[in-house]
């Protein structure tokens, strides 16, 4: 008998210490579980930040992307207006040249503002030139607005996408 109730003090023994090693293992858990929900809630926050700064980016490249269309659209309208006055010097050097071959006097006179209008042509034709640089410029800046606002907005989806799964692990 005696061994009976030494064994059954033994196992009780047991037990006590195993039913001990349970809570305090149940414990641990719950204070890392209370550190999770406190981390998932500060990256929640986090996630919503970003997100608000990704909207505030989109705006701002949007808004730059239409700045740049319009000075793409006002530097189109420079170069067909430098092709008119390249097109109109053209047209006078050919009269000056007409004029110099039917006055002899005034070849001299003529011979110099031909000179000149050619001057002027092709200041004109650089000038032309430069705005076609630059509105092919302008129209590649346009296009890398257009991917940049489309990664901005694919980057705000990750944002809602993520926010959404912080949503359904938030206990």
């Amino acid at each position: 008998m005696r061994t009976l109730a030494e064994r059954s003090s033994d196992a009780t023994k047991e037990i006590a210490d195993l039913v001990a090693k349970v809570q305090t293992g149940t414990q641990e858990a719950v204070v890392a579980m209370e550190a999770g929900v406190k981390d998932v809630e500060a990256d929640r926050e986090i996630t919503g930040q970003a997100g608000e700064a990704l909207g505030s980016i989109i705006g701002s490249v949007e808004s730059s992307a239409e700045q740049m269309q319009k000075i793409a659209t006002d530097v189109q309208n420079l170069a067909e207006g430098a092709e008119r006055i390249v097109s109109s010097s053209t047209a006078m050097v050919d009269v000056a040249q007409q004029s110099a071959d039917g006055a002899g006097k005034m070849a001299e006179g003529v011979g110099r503002v031909n000179s000149a209008i050619e001057e002027v042509s092709l200041t004109t034709e650089k000038t032309s030139s430069t705005v076609e640089e630059a509105s092919s410029t302008t129209e590649e800046l346009s296009a890398q607005a257009e991917e940049l606002a489309a990664t901005a907005s694919e980057m705000r989806d990750l944002a809602n996408s993520m926010n959404e799964a912080i949503d359904r692990f938030t206990v």
